[in-house]
């Protein structure tokens, strides 16, 4: 019994990790998701890399307009959730109506930018979007492990080993997901899911699927 009790304390471990880590992907407070980011830059030695909290800027400073990405953005927050509108139109003074089409929402959400940021980042966090203005959701994870495995194949290495991935133009191309996503929001969801991983290796060994098929498993 003493001989299993270190390995089991482990397993129960990484079961208590996997659990916290998916729940912080989809959903999570943004505060979990932090310390996940936090363990997945310490555990990788780019621990100094971890304060790279700054979000980006909704409004460009050359055109005076918001940016590319945070309009893009915004489409993708209009059309997710009718709260977006309902927030932002709440935030004019005066009060303006609700936003019934996207270009009037974008319309409000920069005259909202224009006075204070944090009230349209406000709305997109707690939509999810990370600070680069990119929303993770299980789709474009999927591309991310695509990316991953091609990038394996190609250097001949495990994705434990893996350092980062980069997309080219082929890859764009081919994960239309991934095409507009900052390489700063592209290497730190690597981190994580790589974490995720190493937390379910642990996991696996322990795991019976013999029993996979039996209702009562």
């Amino acid at each position: 019994r003493g001989g299993l009790e270190v390995p089991l304390q482990g397993w129960l471990e990484s079961v208590a990790e996997v659990m916290d880590i998916s729940h912080a992907l989809y959903g999570g407070k943004k505060a979990e998701m932090l310390l996940v980011e936090a363990d997945a830059f310490q555990r990788s030695g780019e621990a100094s890399l971890a304060g790279s909290s700054e979000r980006l800027g909704l409004i460009d400073q050359t055109s005076g307009g918001l940016s590319g990405s945070a309009r893009e953005a915004l489409c993708e927050a209009f059309e997710m959730s009718t709260e977006a509108a309902v927030h932002i139109a709440a935030c004019l003074q005066p009060q303006a109506a609700v936003a019934k089409q996207p270009r009037e929402f974008v319309r409000q959400a920069e005259a909202v930018a224009r006075v204070d940021e944090d009230k349209v980042w406000g709305m997109l966090e707690g939509l999810d979007f990370d600070r680069d203005l990119v929303r993770w959701d299980s789709d474009r994870d999927s591309e991310l492990v695509a990316l991953v495995n091609s990038t394996c194949e190609v250097k001949g290495v495990y994705p434990k080993d893996l350092k980062g991935v980069e997309l080219d133009d082929s890859s764009r191309r081919l994960l239309p997901r991934l095409a507009s996503v900052p390489a700063r929001s592209l290497h730190r969801r690597f981190l994580i899911l790589r974490l995720l991983n190493q937390h379910l290796e642990s996991v696996m060994p322990l795991v019976d699927l013999s029993r996979r098929s039996c209702p009562s498993s």
